[in-house]
């Protein structure tokens, strides 16, 4: 019984840490100094420019309504949900630095590297004939029948006229 108590306890913790919903903001008419204090406010980091800022904030406000939405035995705390967002951002910088060295490659050496990737993918994709069996072949499989040999001409089915 007493461990239903402390955890009735602790779920009323969590509503209390999750009053109100965040709401939304307008970061094209918000200013770097203005982000800075909301995000300061939350307890999260304000180096970066407005970018950066705004995509933070915007983040959290995502991860915290979330959170606030959740059931009371899902919701996480304030601490685990910061460095999910710490997490974020660290993938989000390997993602633009990915996209920076994409960026900086030459296509004339990207082609000359991958040469013999592309000519094997040109094959692959060429259509293939399908493969003829010998006439010899054919008629054994089937019989050698005067009709047989006659109706196939030159590979071409010829029809008896009644």
């Amino acid at each position: 019984m007493l461990r239903f108590w402390a955890r009735r306890r602790a779920s009323v913790m969590d509503v209390d840490e999750f009053e109100d919903p965040l709401p939304k903001v307008a970061y094209d008419t918000t200013n770097a100094r203005r982000l800075r204090e909301m995000l300061a406010e939350q307890g999260l980091p304000t180096n970066g420019d407005k970018p950066i800022l705004a995509a933070r904030h915007a983040r959290w406000i995502t991860l915290y309504n979330a959170n606030r939405d959740a059931s009371l035995l899902q919701r996480k705390p304030l601490k685990q949900m910061k460095l999910e967002l710490k997490k974020w951002e660290e993938m989000e910088e390997k993602k633009k630095k990915n996209r920076a060295d994409a960026s900086n490659l030459d296509p004339a050496t990207y082609q000359r590297d991958n040469k013999a990737t592309f000519a094997r993918l040109v094959e692959a994709a060429r259509p293939k004939p399908p493969e003829r069996k010998e006439f010899a072949d054919e008629s054994a499989d089937m019989g050698s029948t005067a009709e047989n040999s006659a109706s196939k001409d030159d590979g071409n089915i010829v029809m008896d006229e009644d």
